[in-house]
């Protein structure tokens, strides 16, 4: 299993390189580590100065870490905990469906569960949840190797238990296994197991969280037990439209959410399950009910959850995915009657990605021809896309060739029956997939949407003492690549004419701000530089302003012009995740 960790880390890295922040969530997390970079406290930091991080501190020490094996932090280094945390969670499910069910099973289900769509986005994006992912695996896996050998929990079970609380909580971290080990042994009627825990090891791991949260409230107030334990913890699970702590969806939609995160997998979903439940009382029966235990309480209590996103169910994708190896290994070598038509429409799906980059590198407009099914930000972007994969034809070309290459083999798999060779086949291709998508999409797109040019250059320009003001607009990516505390406000604050000062808006606010300074100051605030979104419409422009008090030569020249790629003008880190991606 390590090369299968070493091959996800490579391909997990590679989707990671060269591509900025563009989103709201990864900036987030990076400026904790920033703070800490910069001094501020390793245990209760304040991001941008004044605000209490959202989550528990684990994945931002191991960014600390990533930070001094990297050199520097910029955003490899902030995704790195999330690239070797995928990496080593599959290689863990590996390892896991190796010693219940054989090794031909174990590594068909660490190539399920590195290549499932929600995996491979979690794993290259610098946010939490493929942090707690791996420790809550290790925590189930060591409990079911305790359990097996009638022992008592070790040190290594309660040590995985208290890194998930640091990763995101108790609600999650504590409360999500604690369920699943409960059903399991209610459904095994072995409650005598419990007999054998040993509570004073639970009460001495227990010190570590606690302390930690007793030493934020001191340090921080209430306010650090509202944000951490209440909105986090109680307000995300049962009210979080009413609360506002954002991600509020329906009870039903992991639904359609888990299909879609474990794609292409998704396929084989239902039949491993229902294999899985017909095979519960045969010889492998603890295992089988441990695994659907896992899955089962990880789907109902996150669907009973008001706030809800695709990487929620991650913790999950590990039992799945082998529950889905044990099925594909029990049906290996057979003629596949009855599922070869899913399996052709799976290869043509995948399909999709190498023949539309193939298109656009010969001049063929196959995103102009697929247009009517964009909204209106996505034809913006499709500009980009299209522009970045002429640019580099040769390589598109080459790439985009050989998985069609792939594609083809993964035919010839499903027309033969030959399970296990389809399996390879699939997950190259998937790989491909994802990142022919990094390369052709999703690098340029961020390059066209993240503040990191238009920041780096107004950061050039002013003086390194300068006031920064963020005029009614909360934008993280801003703080991160500025690399100081930008101080947000509804109005200029009174002492703001006598301070150099750079002033961030959104273009709608700009009149407002500008006539507050007039009146309020009789000061002229003029833009000097903006970032649109390359003409998205449905995105409020940035624009920067810097007051005459400043000094040197004042104009209304953009410091960005919409030429090229390198300077297009740049924009702010709003959520542009979805239910899915990043």
């Amino acid at each position: 299993m390590a090369a299968v960790a070493g091959v996800a880390a490579l391909v997990y890295s590679s989707a990671t390189i060269d591509v900025p922040f563009f989103t709201r969530g990864e900036p987030r997390e990076a400026m904790v580590v920033q703070v800490m970079l910069e001094g501020g406290s390793a245990f209760w930091p304040l991001r941008n100065a004044t605000e209490i991080p959202s989550k528990p501190p684990m994945f931002h020490w191991l960014g600390y870490l990533a930070v001094i094996v990297c050199g520097g932090l910029h955003e490899f280094s902030a995704r790195l905990p999330s690239v070797l945390s995928g990496a080593l969670a599959a290689a863990l499910t590996g390892l896991f469906g190796t010693r219940l069910f054989g090794p031909t099973v174990g590594v068909t289900a660490a190539l399920i569960a590195g290549t499932c769509q929600a995996w491979m986005a979690a794993a290259t994006t610098a946010r939490v949840d493929m942090v707690l992912t791996v420790f809550l695996l290790l925590a189930l896996v060591t409990f079911f190797g305790d359990y097996s050998r009638r022992r008592p929990l070790s040190h290594l079970f309660y040590f995985a238990l208290t890194c998930a609380v640091f990763a995101k909580g108790p609600a999650v971290g504590l409360v999500l296994p604690a369920a699943i080990i409960t059903l399991f042994l209610v459904w095994r009627r072995d409650g005598d197991y419990l007999l054998e825990l040993k509570p004073f090891r639970l009460a001495a791991w227990s010190v570590l969280p606690l302390a930690w949260y007793i030493g934020g409230y001191l340090t921080h107030g209430a306010p650090f037990i509202a944000k951490l334990i209440v909105d986090e913890n109680i307000y995300r699970v049962f009210d979080p439209k009413g609360d506002s702590v954002g991600h509020y969806a329906a009870f039903y939609t992991y639904v359609y959410l888990l299909p879609l995160g474990m794609a292409p997998w998704s396929l084989v979903l239902p039949s491993a399950v229902l294999s899985a439940w017909r095979a519960r009382g045969g010889r492998d029966g603890a295992a089988v009910q441990f695994l659907l235990s896992w899955a089962f309480v990880t789907f109902v209590l996150m669907s009973l959850a008001g706030s809800k996103r695709a990487v929620y169910l991650l913790p999950s994708y590990p039992a799945l995915a082998i529950l889905s190896a044990a099925w594909w290994e029990r049906f290996a070598g057979t003629r596949l009657e009855g599922a070869r038509g899913p399996l052709y429409l799976t290869t043509a799906f995948l399909a999709v990605v190498p023949v539309v980059i193939l298109a656009e590198a010969c001049g063929i407009g196959a995103l102009s021809w697929l247009s009517g099914f964009f909204s209106s930000s996505d034809r913006a972007n499709a500009v980009v896309v299209v522009d970045s994969i002429r640019s580099s034809k040769g390589p598109m070309l080459a790439f985009s060739s050989m998985a069609l290459i792939v594609a083809g083999g993964q035919v010839y798999m499903t027309a033969t029956g030959r399970l296990r060779a389809l399996m390879v086949c699939m997950g190259v291709l998937v790989a491909a997939c994802y990142l022919m998508v990094t390369a052709a999409f999703l690098r340029p797109v961020a390059h066209s949407q993240s503040l990191r040019p238009m920041i780096e250059k107004v950061v050039a320009e002013v003086d390194p003492d300068a006031r920064w003001i963020s005029y009614r607009l909360v934008n993280y990516a801003s703080v991160y690549y500025a690399a100081r505390p930008i101080e947000y406000v509804e109005e200029l604050p009174s002492r703001f004419p006598q301070h150099s000062t750079v002033v961030m808006t959104t273009q709608s606010s700009l009149e407002a701000l500008r006539r507050e300074a007039a009146s309020r100051f009789g000061l002229s605030l003029r833009v000097r530089a903006r970032h649109d979104y390359s003409g998205n419409p449905r995105r409020d422009p940035i624009v920067v302003l810097f007051g005459d008090h400043l000094g040197g030569e004042q104009s209304d020249d953009l410091i960005l012009e919409r030429n090229d790629g390198a300077d297009r003008p740049q924009g702010d880190e709003s959520e542009q995740e979805g239910v899915l991606g990043r």
